[in-house]
């Protein structure tokens, strides 16, 4: 069983990450999509509600992953200290991406 969390600060290309480590069927948590299919606003643009939204969606989301068999899951979270607990909580990988000045991301392992 895959679960890796990513984090990093904005930019810092989390969503690219993933996409291009994930198989094909893999269960991806990304706000910024989320929020994008609920109300098709860009991160940016999120009418302000939004966030306390996407947050609480994710803790939902957190909780179900914690109960079910998942063979690949993947979690964008943006603030790092976030991210942590949601490794914790998922048992899964920690992926730290770097800032666009820094070279590569790097895994915690452990989590």
């Amino acid at each position: 069983m895959i679960r890796v969390v990513v984090t990093g600060p904005p930019g810092s290309g989390k969503t690219t990450y993933v996409r291009e480590h994930c198989s094909a069927g893999a269960v991806v948590w990304d706000a910024d999509d989320v929020v994008k299919a609920i109300c098709g606003a860009e991160r940016h643009q999120w009418p302000g509600y939004m966030k306390t939204v996407a947050r609480e969606m994710r803790i939902a989301f957190v909780r179900a992953m914690m109960r079910v068999v998942c063979p690949e899951l993947w979690v964008i979270v943006t603030d790092e200290t976030k991210a942590r607990d949601v490794a914790k909580q998922l048992n899964a990988s920690l992926v730290e991406m770097p800032c666009a000045a820094l070279s590569s991301a790097r895994t915690v392992k452990g989590i």
